[in-house]
């Protein structure tokens, strides 16, 4: 339930400056709005429509609802209560905001709030002076605002839902059943290439066998190979120790002999140096000798003068003694050359000696390096041998551990079958679930259109009732209202709109609406308006204690203005309710609670109660 409480307006069209209108002052019941043209009296409930949507009934907004020539920001405050709750709404342009109980909202949280879009307002709460009534609209124009109104077309789109949820229900099938083709095509791939894999494995085996049996064979005469290179070569070993020792032996031998020959050597150059030096002698001897012939009267020593007898006797003495030192130093040689010659002759006997052992020195050292010969090429062959061994060893070792690649590859596709068969499974699960929801989703897209058509014949059972029930009430005695939202066409076809249908005492059978004019065309739209009024807020499950009319007495004779006054009078009574009649004329009817008449001069427009 909505109870609209206050109205504070500022600024808002020929109201200049703040007025307030006190919903809560007033009595339940009929109240009538007066005032001349262009005094403002309808702009003081468009304020009211102003705050809740931010536009007039007319879409009049911003600039256009502020007070030409004053300044400062226009202004509403609504003060209603909400299902109990106290509730203000503020709206305010230049600077724009919208408050709800001081805080900032956007028109969706007020339209939630109170639970009327702008479209169901102006047709459940107020009734523009401006703009067609419900049936003035053409008929597919009326469907679409009957469908709007009263939500309708939520039924359409949940059958639009449906067929969507149907479209991606039969993708999904076809994508699963496409799934299904491929992974069952790949099974069949898988297989063949299994039973492959299976061959390849035999033969695989089959060469592996082959192959540690060929390396086998191969290390085994390595083996053997090894054992009698290892033998040859100890034996050259021995051989090879022996002629060392016998070279070793040799060697000392004749070093020995050399060791025995150095001495004779450094004894005879002993000599030979002695030899010589007493042939120095001798010739030293003979110079002396030959210098006393060449001797004169003066002593070549003293240098005194000395007589012929004299010298010849020094002469002779000297001679005699050089004579007898010359003959010592001849001996000394002689027994110098009978040592040189008995060790020349030692010598010889030792280089004979060694001269026999230097062949046999010889051959050991050719035998010697003839064995070295065998030797290297024996531990060479050896080494390359083992290297050999040791490969076909490895070969063999890494042969044995080898696995089969196609059993992993087998097992792994085998795998792979598996799983592809497990995801097939799925997919025929998936597919029978699909296929249980596409029959659940395409009883829904006609089932749901059904429910439309049963809530739409349900709502026009209702609505014909309510609009009956006010015809009657407006004086319309006879007269009977119908709808239709399919009708045939001149063509035969069908014409889909909100048709309706008048019978009347006059009318031999229903006729449309728009055959009718004046006064009666007048009582039949507000019929109409008021009973979708009714229907509007039974629907939206909201009431409210306001109801505004604006200018609905047009067109009426005096017996009619009667009878809808007589009406909303009732109306007002039985639904607990605020009903302004908004008019330019003053009514003299005795049911008004009250009479506001609204004024206008220089300073603007004003509320007089």
């Amino acid at each position: 339930m909505i109870e609209f409480q206050k109205l504070l307006i500022k600024n808002f069209r020929s109201f200049h400056g703040q007025h307030i209108f006190d919903f809560e002052d007033r009595q339940i019941g009929l109240h009538q709005v007066t005032g001349e043209n262009g005094h403002g009296k309808s702009s003081l409930f468009q304020a009211l429509y102003w705050i809740l949507y931010g536009k007039t009934t007319d879409n009049l907004k911003a600039g256009n609802i502020h007070t030409w020539g004053k300044k400062g920001p226009t202004k509403g405050i609504l003060t209603l209560r909400v299902n109990g709750e106290l509730i203000d709404i503020e709206r305010q342009w230049r600077p724009n905001k919208l408050l709800l109980n001081d805080e900032q909202v956007d028109d969706k949280a007020i339209e939630n709030l109170i639970r009327f879009t702008d479209e169901s307002f102006k047709y459940a709460v107020f009734i523009p002076q401006f703009g067609d009534m419900f049936f003035e609209l053409r008929p597919a124009e009326k469907l679409s605002v009957f469908s709007g109104l009263l939500d309708l077309d939520y039924w359409l789109e949940c059958s639009k839902k449906a067929q969507t949820a149907e479209r991606r229900l039969d993708k999904k099938l076809g994508d699963i059943r496409e799934e299904q083709r491929y992974k069952q095509g790949k099974i069949e791939t898988l297989i063949e290439q299994a039973e492959s894999y299976e061959e390849q494995l035999d033969t695989f085996d089959q060469k592996k066998d082959k192959k540690i049996a060929e390396l086998q064979k191969q290390l085994d005469g390595f083996e053997k190979e090894l054992k009698k290179l290892s033998k040859q070569t100890k034996k050259l070993e021995a051989e090879k120790e022996g002629l060392e020792k016998e070279g070793t032996d040799l060697q000392s031998e004749y070093q020995e002999i050399e060791a025995k020959i150095l001495p004779f050597e450094t004894n005879m150059e002993e000599l030979e140096n002695k030899s010589r030096l007493l042939d120095h002698e001798c010739k030293n001897l003979d110079r002396q000798i030959d210098r006393f012939d060449e001797l004169d009267d003066v002593c070549p020593t003293c240098q005194q003068a000395i007589g012929e007898d004299h010298i010849q006797q020094c002469i002779a003495e000297l001679i005699a003694e050089l004579e007898s030192q010359k003959m010592e130093i001849q001996a000394k040689k002689e027994n110098i050359q009978k040592s040189l010659e008995g060790i020349e002759a030692r010598i010889e006997e030792l280089t004979r000696e060694q001269g026999k052992i230097s062949p046999v020195m010889e051959r050991n050292l050719l035998k010697s390096k003839e064995i070295l010969t065998q030797l290297t090429e024996a531990i060479g062959g050896y080494r390359v041998t083992e290297k050999d061994y040791n490969n076909c060893k490895k070969a063999l070792f890494e042969a044995q551990s080898e696995e089969n690649p196609y059993d992993c590859l087998l097992n792994e596709t085998l795998d792979k079958v598996e799983d592809l068969e497990k995801g097939l499974e799925s997919c025929t699960e998936k597919t029978g679930s699909i296929q249980k929801e596409i029959s659940a989703t395409q009883y829904w897209i006609k089932g749901y259109k059904e429910l439309r058509l049963f809530v739409v014949e349900d709502v026009l059972t209702h609505l014909e009732v309510q609009v009956n029930n006010h015809i009657h009430d407006l004086g319309l005695e006879g007269w009977n209202i119908s709808f239709d939202v399919e009708k045939e066409n001149k063509g035969g076809g069908v014409s889909k709109g909100f048709h309706v249908m008048i019978t009347s005492p006059e009318s031999e059978g229903p006729v449309p609406f728009e055959t009718f004019s004046g006064g009666e065309r007048q009582r039949l739209l507000l019929s109409g308006q008021l009973g979708l009024a009714d229907l509007i807020c039974q629907s939206y499950g909201m009431d409210t204690n306001l109801m505004i009319c604006d200018e609905v007495t047009k067109h009426l004779n005096s017996d009619g203005i009667t009878n809808l006054l007589d009406l909303l009078y009732t109306k007002a009574g039985e639904e607990q309710k605020q009903i302004y009649v908004i008019d330019h004329h003053s009514h003299d009817y005795g049911g008004f609670e009250s009479i506001i008449e609204v004024t206008r001069d220089e300073k603007g427009s004003r509320i007089n109660s």
